[in-house]
């Protein structure tokens, strides 16, 4: 592609290939004029038959079975990855090597290993990378951040951040990714642990308890058959931040009824702030001299990306917070990087990394872990 529009290449046509397929299209449409533009030059997956319907339904040029030939493509400047978390990494320092900007879901990386050489080659290779935080980009969340930053909370006291499921609250529900192990902390933990840094800041020491609720399940295709299963599906964490803040995490697949209610609260000396991403826009602050929570509905044109989207109080939805991502990732490629840098770079994943990987350790010793990047 030219230097004003780059070729992008999505490795991964499953949930999250739609969700950044879409995003791609609604950037060129809410930040216009985009600045690099962007065209979906090919999609990878490993069904023919599912990644040729996947690049004809989301708008790309063609397809590939083998996600190498993808990143081989010189008509290819970013490669997007929303593969299984196994593909992340060696995707990832394939791309990097081959002198591509790098979009990574998240989990970054299943090891502290793979994620510091994803970061080092990043960094050695000078290509512009991110994580999907996608969280970091409700322009609630965003002013939350600067009210913790900018003093108007006083001294961070306390942080509570939860994201709560339901999905496998039913001992009887067969596990759904066959042979795949993954668990809550690398997948939703991820998020809470990266909220947590970018709300509060850096963590010194954390105390976790790793817990797998059901170690059995029936077999998916086989509901007779039971079989052992070895991922944790709930988690708390306890975490003393390096400015004296105390904080809780807590992440589940076992709670019945939640579908994916995340919240947050910060607490400060001189007011709190708290969200619910099943309201999104808005932004619950307490100020001195209050009567308690003010309910800020955060949706004017000076408000953190809304100049792309829609007049005051008409909302935004769950898949605008990927545009308002990837919108960011592609200015930070070109010459006019947007004014906050907001998207989570595989610095910021590797140490989300490092928190998660000292989370499993507490649980296993029963003792506070610290910190060390």
């Amino acid at each position: 592609m030219t230097a004003q529009t780059l070729g992008v290449g999505v490795i991964g046509y499953g949930f999250m290939g739609r969700v950044h397929s879409n995003a791609y299209h609604q950037i060129r449409r809410a930040f216009w004029p985009l600045s690099p533009d962007v065209r979906l030059v090919a999609i990878a997956g490993r069904s023919q038959p599912a990644v040729a319907a996947a690049a004809a339904r989301f708008g790309f040029a063609r397809y590939e079975t083998d996600w190498h030939r993808l990143i081989a493509d010189p008509e290819i400047d970013v490669i997007d990855i929303c593969a299984w978390h196994d593909v992340h990494a060696p995707a990832a320092l394939e791309a990097l090597g081959a002198g591509k900007h790098v979009l990574c879901e998240k989990p970054m990386a299943l090891t502290v290993d793979d994620a510091r050489a994803m970061r080092n080659l990043a960094v050695e290779a000078g290509r512009t990378h991110r994580v999907a935080f996608n969280y970091r980009f409700a322009p609630a969340v965003i002013m939350a951040r600067r009210l913790a930053a900018d003093g108007s909370l006083g001294q961070i006291n306390h942080v509570r951040i939860s994201y709560l499921q339901g999905s496998l609250a039913n001992a009887e529900k067969p596990y759904p990714w066959d042979d795949r192990t993954t668990g809550v902390l690398p997948n939703l933990g991820s998020h809470a642990i990266d909220l947590a840094r970018y709300l509060v800041g850096e963590p010194r020491s954390v105390f976790g308890f790793v817990r797998n609720v059901h170690p059995v399940r029936p077999l998916r295709g086989e509901p007779r058959r039971v079989v052992p299963t070895t991922a944790d599906d709930l988690v708390v964490a306890s975490i003393e931040f390096e400015n004296g803040a105390l904080g809780t995490l807590e992440v589940s697949w076992v709670a019945a009824g939640r579908k994916n209610q995340l919240t947050f609260e910060v607490n400060g000396s001189a007011g709190s702030v708290y969200w619910d991403l099943e309201d999104l826009n808005r932004l619950h602050v307490s100020r001195p001299g209050g009567r308690g929570f003010e309910n800020i509905l955060v949706t004017e044109p000076a408000d953190p990306f809304l100049e792309g989207w829609w007049p005051p109080g008409h909302i935004l939805g769950w898949e605008h917070l990927h545009a308002n991502l990837i919108v960011e990732f592609i200015r930070a490629t070109g010459s006019e990087p947007m004014a906050e840098t907001l998207g989570a770079t595989f610095e910021d994943g590797y140490r989300v990394a490092v928190i998660t990987e000292a989370i499993e350790a507490s649980s296993r010793s029963g003792r506070s872990v610290d910190i060390a990047y």
